[in-house]
């Protein structure tokens, strides 16, 4: 069974940037955009909405990191690549400035840039 799933490119400098000028409230936006693109990519039925509510709720956004940084080292590790480690890419998304994007989602950011499947958008919304 074949399924077409768009899975848009962003440009980073672009997202850092976006993320840091609207205070960290742009990352809210990529997670709930991401999420979206991840869950039709891994053929999963959750709401991006839910993921976003809960990354709103201090002990809970732990687990919307984890779901997040599993769906991506998934799709990156698909076709016989190395992927990196969840392990890994779960530390580096915890943040030193709230308003900055983590070390960790600009490596999903990425890694979901490697599998794409439309062109560079401007402005990413």
């Amino acid at each position: 069974k074949w399924r077409y799933c768009v899975m848009k490119r962003r440009d980073i400098g672009i997202m850092v940037a976006l993320w840091v000028m609207t205070f960290g409230l742009y990352g809210l936006v990529w997670l709930y955009n991401t999420s979206d693109e991840l869950i039709q990519y891994n053929e999963k039925t959750d709401n991006p909405l839910w993921r976003v509510i809960l990354a709103l709720l201090p002990p809970l956004n732990v687990f919307v990191i984890w779901w997040h940084v599993q769906a991506v080292t998934r799709i990156s590790s698909t076709g016989g690549r190395k992927s990196i480690s969840e392990n890994l890419l779960f530390l580096l998304w915890f943040p030193w400035l709230p308003v900055v994007p983590t070390v960790g989602a600009v490596l999903s950011q990425m890694q979901m840039n490697k599998r794409a499947t439309v062109p560079l958008l401007w402005p990413d919304v």
